[in-house]
């Protein structure tokens, strides 16, 4: 069996303030699955990363979820991007993709995907970042 965690790892001078992780599925196979897929998880993070610290982030249930809770085995690409901030400045940070094969939560192989993948669309960021105030006349 593989893991299936995020390691993030400030190499930084500067605190990171880790918000979320936003994952896409494409390609999914899946049977006996028990929700309809969503193909499009959030896994909420909020937690500062000090300089020359590493954070392991589990990703095995988002996976799941986005997947439909599938009973059996399924296998997809998964796609991530990790929303972040240093400072007051937000940032997003695009992350390799994977070709996952799972069993329920536990993962039977990971591999780096090589080709490319569809493009999936941004279905809204869930950050709490203030919205500029608009003014009327």
């Amino acid at each position: 069996m593989a893991s299936l965690s995020l390691l993030l790892i400030n190499k930084s001078s500067e605190y990171v303030w880790a918000e979320e992780v936003e994952i896409f599925l494409s390609g999914l196979t899946a049977d006996q699955q028990t929700a309809e897929a969503s193909c499009h998880e959030i896994q909420k993070i909020r937690q500062m990363v000090r300089p020359g610290d590493t954070l392991p982030i589990s990703l095995a249930e988002v996976i799941y979820k986005a997947a439909g809770d599938p009973q059996r085995k399924y296998s997809c690409i998964l796609a991530s991007t990790l929303h972040y901030r240093i400072d007051e400045e937000w940032s997003d940070k695009r992350l390799e993709n994977y070709k996952i094969r799972m069993i329920g939560l536990t993962a039977s192989g990971v591999q780096r995907a090589r080709q490319p993948i569809p493009p999936f669309q941004d279905l809204g960021k869930t950050r709490d970042v203030p919205e500029p105030a608009a003014k009327s006349k």
